[in-house]
């Protein structure tokens, strides 16, 4: 028996011997395959790490075109269009510069950023306004360029990488989201009797004929396809027929005709929501069979010189704070769903009815009532834009709020915005409220609500 098994044994050892010679030779050459390998892999993996750093400069180079884009986009058309795009570029030093460790240098590509007016796309697209380019501009384009210096590429023959990025974007006054706007007017008997050489028109140029020129300029701006607007006015009105009077050359009579005191559930709405007033987005004139442009007509057809088809009868003073909460109310009850609710006023701001048309509890504290009712609005999410016209900043034009509640006209109609970017005044009339969007003239200064109203946007590169 052992005889018979020693021959095995042998060959067991003979195999295992085999085996650890086989191992031997295999180490060797694995040895062999790696040195062959590794430089390769390390090549992959400094392509990888550089062409990952491609992807990274692009990302951010073409982020930074489009902030600098939208930056133009807001300052279209003013003079500072190019200028803001650029300083919000990529560029060494500007706002979206990249850190001075990344081995990135950007240029801006010659002839940019560019203004462009594309008349043809005025369905979508704001009007070119402006005297920066021929005809004006609704279009800013930048395009940066970046070079990046290579790590492992260099040794491929790549020392380094350009880049580019473009972003187009629209100037703000384009169709953007749907508005359902209510014009709030003031309508007091100052509105009819004090002049304003300003706004352009021929005699007679009273405050009120300068605000209806201003409300037809704001339906100009308009897009029909998206937005509606409806007409209140304060003080309100005693009935219907005295509504129906300020859509004709009707004359109403004299001071107090046709107004109701604050405490006796005036009307303050002349026309509802509606988006008959032009007939396309593109069209360059109002549609004359709307109630909204008839009401803003400004004498259009009136044998009267001195009637405009909507009134400034006043005769119960000034109180503003009921008719923002009027319409809060219209444009919550009537408002369209997933549309943007906005509030303009337009006043004086001073706030200051006599006792004899005001409820008792609101007698005192006017123009912080006013600030009350526009903060409900606001904070409901509808935009309130207030525009002081010939506004005060003396303390005394809000007479009923004294002690701790003491507060000009100027500061009333400021605060009374949802936010300072809403809140304009007009340089021409009284004293001027010390912040704000200061325009010269009423048309021009609700033509630039307008154009606010809509977002400056990216478009495609292409759009022609």
């Amino acid at each position: 028996m052992m005889t018979a098994r020693l021959p095995i044994a042998r060959r067991l050892a003979s195999a295992l011997q085999r085996l650890g010679t086989f191992l031997a030779d295999e180490q060797g050459a694995t040895a062999a395959i790696w040195a062959l390998m590794v430089p390769a892999l390390v090549g992959f993996m400094g392509f990888a790490i550089d062409f990952g750093r491609v992807y990274q400069v692009q990302l951010q180079l073409q982020a930074a075109s489009n902030a600098a884009a939208l930056a133009g986009g807001y300052n279209l058309p003013s003079g500072t269009a190019v200028a803001t795009a650029t300083s919000y570029s990529a560029l060494t030093g500007k706002q979206n510069a990249f850190p001075t460790t990344a081995g990135v240098t950007v240029s801006m590509v010659s002839g940019f950023p560019l203004l462009k007016c594309l008349a043809t796309k005025t369905s979508t697209l704001g009007p070119c306004q402006g005297t920066e380019l021929a005809g004006g501009a609704n279009v800013i384009q930048v395009k940066q360029q970046a070079v990046l210096s290579t790590y492992f590429l260099r040794y491929a023959g790549i020392s380094s990488m350009t880049l580019q990025a473009t972003a187009t974007a629209a100037a703000k006054g384009g169709s953007g989201q749907s508005l359902d706007v209510v014009v709030i007017v003031d309508t007091t008997a100052s509105m009819g009797s004090t002049l304003d050489a300003t706004c352009g028109l021929t005699a007679p140029a009273y405050r009120l004929n300068c605000a209806l020129s201003g409300v037809q300029a704001l339906l100009m701006g308009l897009n029909p396809a998206l937005d509606q607007v409806g007409i209140m006015v304060f003080p309100g009105l005693v009935n219907q027929t005295a509504v129906n009077q300020e859509f004709n050359c009707t004359v109403v009579g004299g001071v107090g005709v046709g107004t109701q005191a604050y405490d006796k559930s005036p009307i303050y709405q002349i026309t509802p929501l509606s988006n008959n007033f032009k007939t396309s987005m593109s069209s360059l004139t109002l549609n004359q069979a709307s109630n909204n442009v008839l009401a803003t007509n400004n004498n259009a057809g009136c044998a009267n010189t001195t009637k405009t088809n909507m009134d400034a009868t006043g005769g119960v003073g000034t109180f503003y704070a009921d008719v923002i909460t009027a319409a809060q109310t219209y444009l919550v009850a009537n408002g369209r769903a997933h549309t943007q609710r906005v509030i303009i006023i337009l006043s004086d701001g001073s706030a200051s009815a006599s006792s004899t048309y005001m409820a008792a509890a609101k007698v005192n504290n006017q123009c912080q009532e006013a600030i009350t009712a526009a903060d409900a609005a606001a904070t409901a999410g509808t935009w309130i834009y207030s525009i002081a016209y010939g506004a005060s900043t003396a303390t005394s034009s809000c007479p009923t709020d004294t002690g701790a509640n003491a507060i000009s006209a100027c500061a009333t109609m400021l605060a009374v915005a949802s936010d300072p970017t809403k809140f304009y005044s007009d340089t021409a009339g009284g004293s001027l409220c010390p912040r704000g969007n200061s325009i010269l003239n009423l048309v021009n200064l609700f033509s630039a609500i307008s154009a606010d109203l809509s977002e400056p946007r990216l478009i495609p590169d292409n759009t022609t």
